[in-house]
């Protein structure tokens, strides 16, 4: 599966090599030029919103990311099973969602990182596209790990952890009772672990053992 693929030069790589093609365009014109100058019958074009339409089903994916809806297009892929994903993000965004525990990392990294190895390939240059985008682009690849459930509760102590990411653990915890549904009297009284950690310190292994013991507190 290509996502925009514009004017087709990298769809006709992809057709050359892959027994089925779909690519998801949404730009009427793009899909015109597509339509008429391209004729491979391994190749289907579909014209579409990705933000806002069903997925086909595919095992590889390959695109370069408009920036403003860099998150929203990971993750609804992320939602998906597949095998591999090649995506160019904005060079910033990609740091981002491969980083390691740092005062920078975000909710975005722990997320990613959750349901996919990341992996930073390589910068490009953004004197390699045209139009010229204002910053450099990185090459992202992206390894499912297989499919679990949908966790909410993993998503909430996430989500009010690195609302106060700089916090320790225990302050961050008590300023996100109402996504945990731990109260703060529970919380004074059981034994969590990394409770003088900074937030943006822990592992993704801790953080894991963290939601663990705080969702054995909920069930009991």
């Amino acid at each position: 599966m290509e996502i925009g693929p514009g004017l087709g030069f990298i769809t006709q790589e992809l057709a050359k090599r892959a027994g089925k093609v779909i690519t998801i365009e949404k730009d009427k014109k793009m899909v015109n030029i597509l339509e008429n100058e391209y004729t491979f019958d391994n190749v289907e074009i579909i014209k579409g919103d990705i933000t806002e339409m069903d997925l086909p089903v595919f095992d590889r994916v390959i695109s370069n990311i408009p920036y403003h809806i860099s998150s929203q297009i990971t993750f609804k892929l992320l939602e998906h099973e597949f095998e591999l994903g090649v995506l160019s993000y904005q060079k910033e965004f990609a740091q981002r969602l491969v980083m390691p525990p740092s005062p920078q990392v975000s909710r975005l990294s722990v997320m990613a990182q959750m349901k996919a190895d990341c992996e930073l390939l390589r910068v490009i240059s953004r004197k390699n596209f045209y139009p010229v985008p204002k910053t450099d682009c990185a090459l992202v690849k992206l390894v499912p790990h297989p499919k679990i459930a949908a966790d909410t509760f993993f998503d909430n102590v996430v989500t009010g952890l690195y609302s106060h990411k700089r916090k320790t653990v225990r302050n961050a915890l008590l300023s996100s009772v109402d996504l945990t549904g731990v109260t703060r009297e529970r919380l004074k009284t059981i034994q969590i672990p990394y409770t003088e950690r900074r937030v943006w310190s822990l592992t993704l292994e801790e953080i894991c053992t963290l939601v663990d013991v705080l969702r054995h507190e909920v069930v009991t």
